[in-house]
């Protein structure tokens, strides 16, 4: 079962080992990295707006 995540945005997104790019609910684009072994995830948007992932049972 995928590792899910989700930020304060309200966007979700299956995080894998490598790097990931998807939209927020606001439009702007996120590149987000993580691996399994993370409990939470750090993101910035491209705009620079930073925000949290974080890890759901």
């Amino acid at each position: 079962m995928a590792n899910h995540t989700t930020d304060q945005l309200s966007c979700g997104v299956d995080v894998a080992p490598s790097s990931v790019d998807y939209p927020s609910s606001n439009g702007a684009r996120m590149l987000m990295s993580g691996k399994s072994s993370l409990r939470g995830v750090k993101g910035q948007t491209l705009n620079g707006d930073r925000v949290m992932l974080t890890r759901m049972p």
